[in-house]
């Protein structure tokens, strides 16, 4: 009887062993979800304070795009799409879109642009041409309007956006999708743009 009883209480003392150990298994695995959560947060906050500082040093930016049938001032959204915005700005200051062509022009709907191919004489390449890394979509709620300036998109949207853009000319239908910017057309800017069309 004896030897039963202490049968019993070391079956007894193991079971509550295992269930203790269970207990303490999963305690570390909270423990460590909840690490993996402190550290996506902190993570999505410096992300946060990166795209926040970006904003804030895009802000009252203008930039003019300068051709020979007249200049297009340039008003940039950091706010809505501040990626964009950003490598736009650092292309035209690295002087990526000197001497670029428009080389797609859709009578009534808008004119494409940056392409670095078009600083060639090889102009069955034109409209392929574009940055050796492409960036994320920035979608938004802005309406592609007259006067907006765009990143040109394949139709694939897992390819990503590169360096073409499209102005738009004359829009009656809205697609939310990476815009860059606002843009101020001079008078001769748009007369030009009625011959195009």
């Amino acid at each position: 009887m004896k030897q039963l009883l202490i049968i019993a209480l070391s079956l007894s003392l193991f079971c509550f062993s295992c269930k203790d150990q269970k207990l303490i298994d999963e305690n570390e695995q909270y423990q460590l979800q909840i690490k993996q959560l402190k550290e996506e947060v902190q993570t999505m906050q410096d992300e946060q304070q990166k795209t926040q500082f970006l904003i804030k040093n895009l802000q009252n930016i203008s930039a003019t795009i300068v051709t020979n049938k007249g200049d297009i001032s340039l008003m940039f959204y950091p706010e809505k799409a501040p990626l964009h915005c950003f490598t736009f700005i650092t292309r035209a200051e690295a002087g990526f879109y000197d001497n670029t062509q428009f080389h797609r022009v859709i009578p009534g709907f808008m004119i494409q642009g940056g392409d670095p191919n078009t600083k060639t004489d090889q102009k069955n390449t034109y409209g392929q041409g574009g940055p050796l890394v492409m960036m994320p979509h920035e979608f938004n709620d802005v309406s592609h309007k007259r006067g907006v300036l765009s990143t040109a998109r394949v139709s694939d949207p897992s390819y990503g956006a590169g360096s073409q853009f499209l102005l738009c000319m004359k829009i009656t239908w809205v697609w939310t999708d990476n815009i860059l910017h606002s843009d101020l057309l001079p008078m001769e800017w748009m007369w030009w743009i009625r011959l195009l069309m």
